[in-house]
């Protein structure tokens, strides 16, 4: 019998096992790991003489394959470099760029806030780029419900059954964004 208790130290974590995603010790679930590369920030820059943002310039590659963004400015309660909103878009090739996205929400949702900037990322599961709807709208709702964004009014109480089973790694230049979320506190909760 093998003995599993630490031998010293005061911070002794049980070992995560892997198969086919990850999954936690003492459940049955497999959780699905999913990994965010997160690049950033990217200045949403204001033009006094028309009075309005103008979607800031990313990489032509973060342009067309990133799938989730997170919108940064200072917030009149919350002050500062705070997290305003977490927003989900498909592929360029769907016609739903993250630059698309910004277009649409900067002159209703952000008129408000000044000092805006963006972080970008590309989700994936096993090195490779997540295509799947489905996950995107998984990720961006256990996204908002980890991190109450000041803006975002959907998910808030808990995220959609589609984040169920989610287990989310964000790398590179996240922000504010923590650095490892799952689904499993909010099972039960789900809004749809």
């Amino acid at each position: 019998m093998l003995n599993r208790t630490p031998k010293a130290g005061p911070l002794w974590f049980p070992p995560l096992r892997f198969a086919a995603g990850l999954q936690g010790v003492g459940r049955s679930k497999i959780m699905r790991a999913i990994d965010i590369e997160w690049e950033g920030p990217f200045e949403v820059p204001y033009h006094r003489d028309i009075d309005a943002y103008r979607t800031p310039r990313l990489p032509d590659d973060l342009e067309s394959e990133a799938q989730v963004y997170a919108v940064y400015g200072r917030h009149p309660v919350y002050g500062p470099r705070s997290l305003l909103y977490v927003g989900q878009t498909q592929a360029s090739n769907a016609g739903r760029s993250v630059g698309r996205r910004l277009r649409e929400h900067l002159d209703d949702r952000f008129w408000y806030q000044t000092e805006l900037f963006i972080h970008a990322g590309i989700i994936s599961e096993a090195d490779i780029t997540v295509k799947d709807p489905d996950v995107i709208r998984g990720v961006e709702s256990l996204l908002i419900a980890i991190h109450q964004p000041a803006l975002n009014t959907e998910y808030l109480k808990g995220p959609s059954k589609l984040a169920r089973n989610l287990h989310i790694v964000n790398w590179g230049v996240p922000g504010s964004i923590v650095p490892e979320v799952s689904s499993r506190y909010f099972h039960g909760l789900a809004n749809d």
